[in-house]
Protein backbone atom coordinates (compact mmCIF):
# COMPACT_ATOMS: atom_id res chain seq x y z
CA UNK A 1 0.00 0.00 0.00
CA UNK A 2 1.89 3.76 -1.06
CA UNK A 3 1.96 5.59 1.82
CA UNK A 4 -0.38 8.65 1.49
CA UNK A 5 2.16 11.33 4.06
CA UNK A 6 5.80 11.80 4.46
CA UNK A 7 7.75 10.38 7.04
CA UNK A 8 8.46 12.90 9.94
CA UNK A 9 11.66 15.22 9.67
CA UNK A 10 11.64 15.16 13.32
CA UNK A 11 11.25 11.21 14.55
CA UNK A 12 10.38 10.11 17.84
CA UNK A 13 10.67 6.71 19.51
CA UNK A 14 7.51 5.47 18.23
CA UNK A 15 8.85 6.27 14.70
CA UNK A 16 12.17 5.00 15.26
CA UNK A 17 10.67 1.41 16.25
CA UNK A 18 8.20 1.64 13.11
CA UNK A 19 11.02 1.87 10.85
CA UNK A 20 12.71 -0.79 12.58
CA UNK A 21 9.89 -3.04 12.03
CA UNK A 22 9.76 -2.12 7.90
CA UNK A 23 13.02 -3.20 6.51
CA UNK A 24 11.55 -6.20 5.07
CA UNK A 25 8.97 -4.20 2.99
CA UNK A 26 11.04 -1.36 2.28
CA UNK A 27 13.50 -2.86 -0.30
CA UNK A 28 14.70 -6.21 -2.45
CA UNK A 29 18.28 -5.85 -3.62
CA UNK A 30 20.88 -3.99 -1.55
CA UNK A 31 24.61 -3.37 -2.00
CA UNK A 32 26.75 -2.50 1.07
CA UNK A 33 29.89 -2.99 2.71
CA UNK A 34 29.76 -4.16 6.16
CA UNK A 35 32.69 -3.25 8.77
CA UNK A 36 32.74 -4.80 11.83
CA UNK A 37 34.85 -3.40 14.81
CA UNK A 38 38.26 -4.81 14.67
CA UNK A 39 37.50 -7.39 11.98
CA UNK A 40 38.27 -7.38 8.08
CA UNK A 41 35.40 -5.73 6.21
CA UNK A 42 33.20 -7.36 3.84
CA UNK A 43 31.48 -6.20 0.76
CA UNK A 44 27.80 -8.20 -0.01
CA UNK A 45 24.82 -8.44 -2.39
CA UNK A 46 21.47 -9.33 -0.81
CA UNK A 47 18.59 -9.76 -3.10
CA UNK A 48 15.39 -10.84 -1.02
CA UNK A 49 14.08 -13.04 -0.90
CA UNK A 50 16.90 -15.72 0.07
CA UNK A 51 20.20 -14.98 -1.72
CA UNK A 52 23.21 -13.12 -0.61
CA UNK A 53 26.78 -13.04 -2.07
CA UNK A 54 29.60 -11.50 0.06
CA UNK A 55 33.36 -11.09 -0.42
CA UNK A 56 35.47 -11.81 2.49
CA UNK A 57 39.79 -11.75 2.06
CA UNK A 58 39.56 -11.92 -1.44
CA UNK A 59 36.68 -15.20 -2.26
CA UNK A 60 33.05 -14.61 -2.85
CA UNK A 61 30.91 -17.04 -1.06
CA UNK A 62 26.66 -17.28 -1.80
CA UNK A 63 24.59 -18.21 1.03
CA UNK A 64 20.63 -18.88 0.22
CA UNK A 65 17.32 -19.17 1.90
CA UNK A 66 17.10 -18.77 5.67
CA UNK A 67 20.23 -19.64 8.20
CA UNK A 68 20.12 -23.06 8.49
CA UNK A 69 18.42 -24.29 5.64
CA UNK A 70 19.92 -22.92 3.81
CA UNK A 71 23.07 -23.60 0.60
CA UNK A 72 26.49 -22.41 1.32
CA UNK A 73 29.33 -22.49 -1.12
CA UNK A 74 32.23 -19.73 -2.17
CA UNK A 75 35.32 -19.94 -4.67
CA UNK A 76 38.02 -17.28 -5.23
CA UNK A 77 37.87 -13.91 -6.57
CA UNK A 78 38.18 -13.74 -10.13
CA UNK A 79 39.96 -11.02 -10.29
CA UNK A 80 39.81 -7.23 -9.36
CA UNK A 81 37.78 -4.41 -10.67
CA UNK A 82 38.99 -0.79 -11.52
CA UNK A 83 39.97 0.71 -8.12
CA UNK A 84 37.04 3.45 -8.76
CA UNK A 85 34.76 0.82 -8.38
CA UNK A 86 35.34 -1.30 -5.85
CA UNK A 87 34.85 -0.67 -2.15
CA UNK A 88 38.02 0.53 -0.04
CA UNK A 89 40.13 -1.62 1.10
CA UNK A 90 38.08 -4.98 -0.53
CA UNK A 91 38.41 -7.30 -2.94
CA UNK A 92 35.86 -7.01 -4.94
CA UNK A 93 34.04 -8.40 -8.42
CA UNK A 94 35.02 -8.47 -11.92
CA UNK A 95 31.61 -6.20 -12.90
CA UNK A 96 30.75 -3.07 -13.73
CA UNK A 97 29.28 -1.37 -10.44
CA UNK A 98 25.21 -2.45 -9.60
CA UNK A 99 23.43 -4.94 -7.15
CA UNK A 100 24.26 -7.88 -8.14
CA UNK A 101 27.69 -9.85 -8.86
CA UNK A 102 28.37 -11.27 -12.31
CA UNK A 103 26.85 -14.48 -13.04
CA UNK A 104 23.92 -13.86 -11.11
CA UNK A 105 21.27 -15.55 -13.24
CA UNK A 106 17.32 -15.01 -12.81
CA UNK A 107 17.30 -18.54 -11.73
CA UNK A 108 19.42 -18.56 -8.70
CA UNK A 109 18.18 -15.51 -7.31
CA UNK A 110 16.07 -17.70 -5.79
CA UNK A 111 16.49 -18.79 -2.49
CA UNK A 112 16.21 -22.78 -1.19
CA UNK A 113 12.99 -21.53 1.35
CA UNK A 114 9.88 -23.40 1.02
CA UNK A 115 8.27 -20.89 3.40
CA UNK A 116 5.96 -17.63 2.49
CA UNK A 117 8.54 -14.45 2.08
CA UNK A 118 7.24 -11.62 3.88
CA UNK A 119 7.32 -9.67 0.88
CA UNK A 120 4.30 -11.45 -0.42
CA UNK A 121 2.50 -10.40 2.80
CA UNK A 122 1.04 -6.88 3.34
CA UNK A 123 1.72 -5.39 6.95
CA UNK A 124 -0.58 -3.02 9.42
CA UNK A 125 0.99 0.18 8.27
CA UNK A 126 0.91 3.91 9.27
CA UNK A 127 -0.28 6.19 6.69
CA UNK A 128 3.71 7.48 6.05
CA UNK A 129 3.79 3.66 4.76
CA UNK A 130 5.98 2.41 8.35
CA UNK A 131 4.81 -0.38 9.77
CA UNK A 132 2.66 -0.47 13.12
CA UNK A 133 2.62 -4.43 13.30
CA UNK A 134 3.78 -7.37 11.02
CA UNK A 135 1.95 -10.58 10.00
CA UNK A 136 2.70 -13.22 12.54
CA UNK A 137 2.04 -16.43 10.43
CA UNK A 138 4.44 -19.31 11.46
CA UNK A 139 5.70 -20.29 7.60
CA UNK A 140 6.55 -16.48 7.19
CA UNK A 141 10.03 -16.54 6.98
CA UNK A 142 11.50 -13.26 7.88
CA UNK A 143 15.49 -13.81 7.86
CA UNK A 144 17.94 -12.94 5.20
CA UNK A 145 21.07 -15.65 4.57
CA UNK A 146 23.14 -14.86 7.57
CA UNK A 147 27.13 -14.22 7.08
CA UNK A 148 28.81 -15.26 10.44
CA UNK A 149 26.41 -15.36 12.82
CA UNK A 150 22.85 -14.08 13.70
CA UNK A 151 23.50 -10.27 14.53
CA UNK A 152 24.23 -10.08 10.39
CA UNK A 153 20.41 -11.09 10.35
CA UNK A 154 19.48 -8.59 13.00
CA UNK A 155 21.01 -5.77 11.75
CA UNK A 156 19.38 -6.17 7.92
CA UNK A 157 15.97 -6.67 9.87
CA UNK A 158 16.39 -4.76 13.20
CA UNK A 159 12.64 -6.11 14.28
CA UNK A 160 14.74 -6.46 17.94
CA UNK A 161 14.67 -2.86 18.65
CA UNK A 162 11.03 -2.40 18.64
CA UNK A 163 10.20 -3.95 21.53
CA UNK A 164 12.12 -4.40 25.04
CA UNK A 165 14.28 -1.39 24.39
CA UNK A 166 14.41 2.12 25.79
CA UNK A 167 14.61 4.46 22.93
CA UNK A 168 15.22 8.19 23.53
CA UNK A 169 16.99 11.24 21.80
CA UNK A 170 16.07 10.49 18.04
CA UNK A 171 17.05 12.74 15.53
CA UNK A 172 17.29 12.65 11.99
CA UNK A 173 21.22 13.39 10.36
CA UNK A 174 22.83 12.01 6.90
CA UNK A 175 25.32 9.88 6.80
CA UNK A 176 27.44 8.72 3.97
CA UNK A 177 25.24 11.04 1.96
CA UNK A 178 22.08 8.83 3.16
CA UNK A 179 19.33 10.03 5.46
CA UNK A 180 19.41 7.72 8.86
CA UNK A 181 17.55 7.89 12.12
CA UNK A 182 19.73 7.67 15.05
CA UNK A 183 18.59 7.19 18.75
CA UNK A 184 19.78 5.92 22.04
CA UNK A 185 19.00 2.16 22.61
CA UNK A 186 18.86 0.49 25.98
CA UNK A 187 18.04 -3.06 26.13
CA UNK A 188 15.02 -3.72 29.26
CA UNK A 189 15.03 -6.95 31.17
CA UNK A 190 11.73 -8.68 31.74
CA UNK A 191 9.47 -6.71 34.23
CA UNK A 192 7.55 -9.08 37.07
CA UNK A 193 4.63 -8.06 35.62
CA UNK A 194 4.97 -9.44 32.09
CA UNK A 195 7.20 -12.07 31.25
CA UNK A 196 7.35 -11.42 27.29
CA UNK A 197 8.14 -7.28 27.49
CA UNK A 198 11.62 -7.19 27.42
CA UNK A 199 14.48 -7.13 25.00
CA UNK A 200 13.75 -10.37 22.84
CA UNK A 201 16.89 -10.49 20.22
CA UNK A 202 16.64 -12.69 16.82
CA UNK A 203 19.76 -15.03 18.93
CA UNK A 204 20.99 -13.86 22.71
CA UNK A 205 24.54 -15.29 21.78
CA UNK A 206 24.71 -12.11 19.17
CA UNK A 207 22.43 -9.97 19.54
CA UNK A 208 22.56 -6.13 18.26
CA UNK A 209 22.26 -4.68 22.10
CA UNK A 210 24.99 -6.79 23.77
CA UNK A 211 24.96 -6.45 27.57
CA UNK A 212 23.49 -7.44 30.66
CA UNK A 213 20.31 -8.27 29.53
CA UNK A 214 20.90 -10.30 26.69
CA UNK A 215 24.19 -12.46 28.62
CA UNK A 216 21.43 -12.76 30.93
CA UNK A 217 19.18 -14.55 28.39
CA UNK A 218 21.92 -16.11 26.72
CA UNK A 219 22.95 -18.43 29.93
CA UNK A 220 19.73 -18.30 32.42
CA UNK A 221 20.22 -18.23 35.88
CA UNK A 222 22.66 -20.40 37.59
CA UNK A 223 24.66 -21.24 34.32
CA UNK A 224 28.12 -22.33 34.77
CA UNK A 225 29.64 -20.09 32.43
CA UNK A 226 27.97 -17.45 32.81
CA UNK A 227 29.75 -14.33 33.07
CA UNK A 228 30.91 -12.96 36.43
CA UNK A 229 29.63 -9.70 38.07
CA UNK A 230 32.64 -7.77 37.50
CA UNK A 231 32.50 -8.83 33.66
CA UNK A 232 28.59 -7.62 33.88
CA UNK A 233 29.69 -4.62 35.18
CA UNK A 234 31.79 -3.87 31.88
CA UNK A 235 29.37 -4.13 29.33
CA UNK A 236 27.66 -1.13 27.90
CA UNK A 237 24.61 -0.02 29.06
CA UNK A 238 23.40 1.58 26.14
CA UNK A 239 24.00 2.08 22.13
CA UNK A 240 23.32 4.95 19.94
CA UNK A 241 21.80 2.92 16.94
CA UNK A 242 21.34 4.54 13.49
CA UNK A 243 18.51 3.25 10.63
CA UNK A 244 19.07 4.04 7.21
CA UNK A 245 15.53 5.45 6.77
CA UNK A 246 15.57 4.05 2.61
CA UNK A 247 15.58 0.36 3.97
CA UNK A 248 15.28 0.30 7.76
CA UNK A 249 18.60 -1.29 7.92
CA UNK A 250 21.17 -0.89 10.97
CA UNK A 251 24.29 1.22 9.74
CA UNK A 252 25.74 1.79 12.69
CA UNK A 253 25.85 0.62 16.63
CA UNK A 254 28.40 2.16 18.64
CA UNK A 255 28.22 1.96 22.52
CA UNK A 256 27.79 4.40 24.37
CA UNK A 257 30.28 3.29 27.28
CA UNK A 258 31.62 -0.28 28.72
CA UNK A 259 34.79 -2.23 27.44
CA UNK A 260 32.78 -4.02 24.90
CA UNK A 261 34.45 -2.16 21.68
CA UNK A 262 34.05 -5.33 19.20
CA UNK A 263 30.31 -4.80 19.69
CA UNK A 264 30.46 -1.96 17.09
CA UNK A 265 29.79 -2.05 13.22
CA UNK A 266 28.54 0.00 10.69
CA UNK A 267 27.18 -0.78 6.99
CA UNK A 268 28.21 1.69 3.93
CA UNK A 269 25.15 1.33 1.94
CA UNK A 270 26.17 1.56 -1.96
CA UNK A 271 22.75 0.86 -4.06
CA UNK A 272 19.84 -0.14 -3.32
CA UNK A 273 16.66 -1.67 -5.59
CA UNK A 274 12.78 -1.73 -4.78
CA UNK A 275 11.25 -4.74 -4.50
CA UNK A 276 10.66 -7.02 -7.42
Amino acid sequence: MPSTSPLPDAPGPDDFRALARSSPWRFGTLHFTHRPEGEEPVEAWLTRPGHLEVVARGERHVETGVPYTRVSFGWSDPGPVPAADAAPGLASLDAEPGLAPPELTEGSREGSSSGVAPQSVEPARRPDGLVVERPDALDIEYDDPMWQNYRWVAMLDPVELSRGVEISDVHARERFGRLTWTASARALPESAEDAGDGYDPRCSCCPLLFGAVSQALEFGAGATRAPSPEEVAGYPSAYWVSLDVETGVVVDVEPQDGDRAHAAFTNQVHEVGGLG
